[in-house]
């Protein structure tokens, strides 16, 4: 009887042990991680490529069709980005709102100052020059005056300048600005002559009594309109 209880006794240890077992590789194999979660790389991205000469400094806007806008400010040549400005399609405005220790700059952009975004990478550059400028010495005699119509590459072309002489102007200018040159002599007057540093240049005379001529202004220059007075004869 004692032998038989042994028996049984040892028959229900080994049958809750190979229950305990079974239990826990049923729960390992029941087990499912959780999925971790990742954020996507956005469809979309920017970056902006700036050069300039190392003493400008500058202050980009850029500015999106969704809200999005940043102002970016550095000075010689920089590069910024990625910025996740949206997705694709979305228009970049971008602008060189300020420029210091530069006094003319002029301003290129590639491949536009607008762009739609595409899929990926997104590139805009955004390149700064400073454009030498020269002192240009205007000199009128008495008897007339002028018009003066600037021109330079990259800049815009207005009439700013109208003297009456007799005067001394001095301009400081951006470098082969084109200076025309629009002259009227008072009535009892008419035009001497046109001078670039003390040397006569040609003019055209019209219909209207008025004289056109045409300097490039590539270094400093002085330059002289020079009336004369009319004797009059009955």
């Amino acid at each position: 009887m004692n032998m038989a209880w042994r028996k049984y006794l040892l028959l229900i240890v080994i049958l809750s042990i190979t229950i305990l077992v079974t239990h826990y590789a049923l729960s390992i194999s029941m087990y499912v991680a959780p999925a971790t979660s990742q954020t996507p790389p956005p469809p979309s991205y920017l970056f902006i490529n700036i050069t300039a000469p190392n003493y400008a400094t500058w202050t980009v806007y850029a500015s999106a069709s969704n809200g999005w806008y940043a102002y970016y400010q550095g000075s010689g040549s920089q590069v910024f980005g990625p910025a996740y400005v949206g997705e694709p399609g979305i228009t970049v405005t971008f602008n060189v709102t300020s420029t210091s220790n530069c006094k003319y700059p002029l301003i290129t952009y590639e491949p536009s100052s607008n762009i739609t975004l595409s899929e990926g990478a997104n590139y805009e550059f955004i390149t700064i020059e400073c454009v030498p400028y020269v002192n240009a010495t205007v000199n009128l005699t008495n008897g007339g005056g002028i018009i003066a119509i600037l021109s330079t590459p990259g800049f815009m072309t207005n009439q700013s300048l109208i003297i009456n002489g007799p005067t001394t102007q001095s301009l400081i200018l951006p470098m082969n600005t084109t200076l025309f040159i629009v002259a009227w002599p008072f009535y009892g007057y008419t035009l001497e002559g046109i001078y670039v540093n003390g040397t006569a240049i040609n003019y055209t005379e019209t219909p209207y009594g008025s004289y056109h001529a045409e300097v490039l202004l590539s270094s400093n220059l002085t330059i002289t309109v020079e009336f004369t007075s009319v004797t009059s004869s009955s």
